[in-house]
């Protein structure tokens, strides 16, 4: 009986040291673990500086969009007269090259001096060239000015965005057209990696959508913001059962938050 009981104290003790050992591994993982996410966190905050500098420089590049919209504004306008002065000049060109025409009509009726003839026809081939030529230059006018016109419109379309994107920062919302994906997932401490950052208008403390086959699986916060990425919390009791978020999964702006900014 004594023998018995020595093995079975052997067992148990080997069984307690096994445990001890996996309790010990998984221990030193969640160890390992914790300080790469600290190491990623110092680095996030030592990166937040410069997503700060990005986000308050945007007025000033606001701004100077701006104004080179309005140069460019003034250089259609300045077009716009150019070609209507054009346009005049092409007219009264022709009204003469008519009234000559009528003229040599005329002459050739009731003169037969050969010589003032000439001297007719030749004139009305100067004032043919001279109005071909008016109309090249019109042509090269118009060219241009819808060049100017194409510019103004790219500009004016980049500052909207660029405002829109201010706006929303302002509100504490994403950029509405924010698409990016899932960069790395920690599921023990509840958050995810993004790809993107602030350059593409990710806003700390805005909501997300986590979205797969056009279904939201589950909704994210974000909490860390930098130039190229972000960290972002898993809302609890937002994932659907029996998802589990993977790697890649498409991130959209809320759909709370996009009506509201919409909405101001």
């Amino acid at each position: 009986m004594a023998k018995i009981l020595g093995i079975l104290t052997a067992v148990i003790l080997a069984i307690s040291a096994l445990i001890a050992i996996k309790n010990n591994t998984r221990f030193e993982k969640e160890i390992e673990a914790e300080a790469a996410i600290s190491r990623d966190l110092k680095k996030t905050q030592k990166n937040f500086e410069e997503a700060a500098e990005i986000l308050k420089a945007l007025p000033d590049e606001i701004a100077g969009v701006e104004a080179n919209t309005l140069e460019v504004q003034g250089l259609v306008a300045d077009m716009k007269e150019k070609l209507v002065e054009l346009k005049s000049e092409l007219a009264t060109k022709g009204a003469k090259i008519k009234a000559n025409e009528a003229e040599l009509s005329q002459i050739t009726a009731t003169l037969a001096d050969a010589g003032d003839l000439q001297k007719l026809a030749a004139q009305m081939k100067v004032l043919n060239v001279t109005s071909e030529e008016l109309a090249q230059t019109i042509a090269g006018r118009e060219a241009e000015l819808a060049s100017f016109a194409s510019r103004a419109t790219e500009n004016e379309e980049e500052t909207e965005s660029l405002r829109q994107m201010v706006a929303s920062m302002g509100r504490g919302a994403s950029d509405p057209s924010l698409k990016t994906r899932i960069r790395s997932i920690y599921p023990n401490w509840g958050f995810v990696t993004l790809s993107d950052g602030a350059v593409s208008g990710v806003v700390g403390g805005s909501k997300l959508d986590v979205v797969r086959n056009d279904e939201v699986v589950a909704k994210l916060l974000v909490t860390t913001v930098v130039q190229n990425s972000s960290c972002a919390s898993i809302i609890p009791d937002s994932v659907g059962d029996g998802v589990n978020l993977m790697i890649g999964d498409r991130v959209v702006v809320s759909s709370g938050e996009a009506v509201g900014t919409n909405a101001n």
